[in-house]
């Protein structure tokens, strides 16, 4: 069946069916990419997150201590009180200082809480959140041990928030202190980075795709081309040739390299040559015969004339 097409056809389907390969090769390359991207987005956050609860224990342990000291001489409970205020009331982390400690005791009462201060002094250990938890009974339950509740909690400015909090016992005390972060901190940090993968990932794809185009039009297609010339070119000057042939015209045809075609275009002109010289000989031997029939003829002619 290909016997049917040209070659200059089938050489660019080659060079057809290569670029096919290649451009798929490189779609292919950007769809890995955007795994990756997406792996490693998921991987940073998990890597985030586990910083951050480390971060928060650290924290909230080191304050537990330091608030058992500044207490343990005191022996009003309402002193101590105003002592714990004291001491986290102007406490702010985070790099938008939305990071602060809360102070409740066993029973639920809140004993400070910078950001709001009317729960001072108010029952709250079945505060549910909009979920339907209650996230300071599940605080208080852990807080002996040490360990973490997720919420979601109305922050002034913000609205509601998801949130990860570390609770932890004052130790001597009957008071618990706690911090939380915000869990969409986590998930800004990751749209940044995985807007930042993205931007890589497209500055790659399309600097892969100008590269493969640019070699495409000043490359493949010129290179293609040349070879399809000295292919077929040569091809079409034996075909004419051969036809001048078949009328009697004995033509050599123009050689240059050293490839197949060159071998092939040298064999034909010897060929022709030795044509040509058969035909020079047989067209001599021809007139010879001719010239020899002639004298015997008239030789013939005269003795018969006599």
């Amino acid at each position: 069946m290909l016997r049917k097409i040209s070659m200059s056809k089938r050489i660019y389907a080659i060079v057809i069916l290569m670029v096919m390969a290649l451009s798929i090769m490189l779609v292919t390359l950007t769809w890995g990419i955007g795994r990756v991207s997406d792996i490693s987005v998921q991987d940073a956050q998990l890597v985030m997150l586990d910083n951050q609860k480390e971060t928060l224990k650290i924290s909230v342990d080191s304050m537990a201590e330091a608030l058992g000291n500044v207490i343990k001489e005191e022996p009003s409970i309402f002193k101590q009180q105003e002592l714990l205020r004291k001491a986290i009331s102007t406490i702010r982390f985070e790099d938008d200082e939305s990071g602060y400690y809360f102070i409740y005791d066993f029973s639920g009462f809140n004993i400070a809480h910078p950001t709001k201060p009317q729960y001072q002094g108010t029952h709250r250990l079945n505060s549910r959140d909009q979920d339907g938890k209650a996230y300071i009974m599940e605080l208080r339950n852990i807080a002996i041990d040490g360990g973490f509740v997720e919420y979601t909690f109305d922050e002034p400015g913000k609205g509601n928030v998801q949130k990860l909090a570390y609770a932890k016992i004052v130790p001597g005390t009957n008071y618990w202190v706690a911090t939380a972060f915000n869990i969409d901190s986590i998930e800004a940090k990751k749209t940044e980075i995985r807007n930042k993968i993205e931007d890589v990932s497209k500055s790659l794809s399309i600097t892969l795709g100008c590269i493969f185009l640019l070699l495409l039009l000043f490359i493949v297609l010129p290179l293609t081309q040349a070879i399809v010339n000295s292919i077929v070119r040569p091809l079409k000057s034996i075909t004419g040739a051969v036809k001048s042939i078949s009328e009697e015209n004995y033509v050599k045809v123009e050689v240059s390299g050293k490839d197949e075609l060159a071998i092939l275009g040298s064999t034909f002109n010897d060929m022709t040559s030795k044509l040509a010289t058969a035909k020079e000989s047989l067209t001599a031997y021809q007139e010879q015969l001719e010239a020899m029939v002639y004298r015997r003829t008239e030789e013939l002619t005269e003795s018969f004339g006599n």
